[in-house]
């Protein structure tokens, strides 16, 4: 498949795109790292893997299941470090190429000598779209943003900033303590997080700050 019949062939599928990250080939074939692949790996969240009745598919020889044709699946998306390309969430090139690395199949290393030189090329430009990178407690707001019916690009902005465990259970318990929070409520929320944290961050440091003060005059007197 090239990248458009990968493309349909997947959406074909009806899988709701916040519910699973394509990995290894498929990941290198959206970032035009590659001509073509010959199947779909991905990884889905429990949700789906539910609705799908996984459990009950067959399996393949590496253990993945397989609900249709062409497609390996395993239930481990919170495992797995994903770019959003294009709309779609995409294992991180470095994934890819640690995997690939780790297993130096025949087929791997052109894959690996593509990543690499690719990787080099555009350090600096990653570096500074690395908001797109999501952490665990980040992809789990995301997902659940995307689920009360949030546009992506807000879904993503929000989760980008309430990425610690703290922050992103709040901003949940808050969207799903007002039940309809507009954007803008939810971004006055985020910087009433944020602003807590600084304020608690700046409480820190005057406390040990008083603290060192206090050792001081302790010890001084002390002499």
């Amino acid at each position: 498949m090239n990248r458009q019949e990968f493309i349909e062939k997947l959406e074909s599928f009806g899988l709701p795109k916040s519910e699973y990250v394509i990995r290894s080939g498929g990941s290198l074939l959206l970032r035009g790292l590659r001509e073509e692949t010959a199947d779909f790996d991905l990884c889905v969240s429990p949700e789906l893997a539910e609705s799908l009745s996984l459990v009950n598919c067959p399996r393949n020889e590496k253990g993945s299941y397989v609900p249709f044709d062409d497609v390996e699946m395993r239930a481990n998306m919170a495992d797995i470090p994903f770019d959003v390309v294009e709309g779609f969430n995409c294992e991180t090139l470095e994934s890819v190429l640690a995997l690939k690395r780790a297993l130096r199949r025949p087929k791997d290393i052109r894959d690996i000598a593509v990543i690499e030189e690719y990787l080099a090329a555009n350090r600096d430009s990653l570096a500074a779209a690395g908001h797109d990178r999501k952490s665990g407690k980040s992809r789990d707001l995301y997902g659940f943003m995307i689920k009360k019916g949030y546009d992506e690009a807000f879904s993503r902005l929000i989760s980008m900033h309430m990425s610690t465990e703290y922050t992103s259970r709040r901003m949940m318990g808050y969207i799903a303590g007002r039940g309809n929070a507009s954007p803008e409520d939810i971004v006055d929320e985020m910087m009433a997080i944020l602003g807590d944290i600084e304020k608690f961050k700046q409480k820190h440091i005057s406390e040990r700050a008083q603290e060192k003060i206090n050792d001081f005059y302790r010890h001084w007197n002390e002499d």
